[in-house]
């Protein structure tokens, strides 16, 4: 049988080999490569008596920003003059974002249109945080808005360095919404735009 070693390397980068490949036509790399670098690879095959080396060959990790938006609205129902309520306990569910690339991104929220036609944005009638999917929080607390936060129709930072591993990639943004007490009563609605930009 033949053996094959996979050589991978890098200026600044770990190298990478993966050994004793035998009678196989693919192979996964164990480590997490570097995106957008170049990485040099060779593949030695032995024998058991002769070794033979390919070209040097090359080749990059493009990064990919993608997030996804797995629940992408919410409904709160009827609600009296004066009623608070928000997406904590998950009735209604709140916005659930995915990070699907290869790169850890922040995330950030605007409204288009105020809620109320009594309350502007940007006041507690209607307001953002960010929360956990499950007990695994996969972005950095102390840089998200862990509380309530007023709705703006300028980008604010909702969600920050969302993780990009499988399994550890969701996070939600929890929404709140007070029923002002002057309110008229008709059906209420805004567009929320939820952008991620590459940390």
């Amino acid at each position: 049988s033949i053996n094959f070693t996979l050589n991978i390397t890098h200026q600044t980068y770990p190298n990478v080999v993966v050994q004793d490949i035998v009678n196989i036509t693919n192979s996964s790399i164990p480590d997490l490569l570097e995106v957008d670098t170049w990485y040099n690879w060779t593949v030695e095959a032995y024998d058991g008596t002769n070794t033979t080396v390919t070209p040097l060959w090359n080749f990059s990790v493009a990064s990919l920003l993608e997030v996804n938006l797995t629940i992408t609205g919410v409904n709160f129902g009827l609600l009296a003059v004066g009623k608070e309520k928000n997406t904590t306990a998950d009735s209604p569910a709140p916005f659930t974002v995915q990070n699907t690339g290869n790169v850890i991104s922040d995330v950030k929220v605007r409204a288009t249109s105020d809620l109320w036609a009594t309350q502007p944005l940007n006041t507690s009638y209607f307001r953002f945080m960010s929360g956990n999917v499950s007990d695994v929080v996969s972005y950095n607390v102390s840089g998200s808005a862990m509380l309530f936060t007023n709705m703006s129709d300028q980008e604010v930072l909702v969600i920050k360095a969302l993780n990009w591993s499988d399994g550890n990639n969701r996070a939600q943004i929890e929404m709140q919404v007070t029923v002002p007490w002057e309110e008229p009563p008709a059906v209420r609605q805004s567009t929320i735009v939820i952008a991620a930009r590459q940390t």
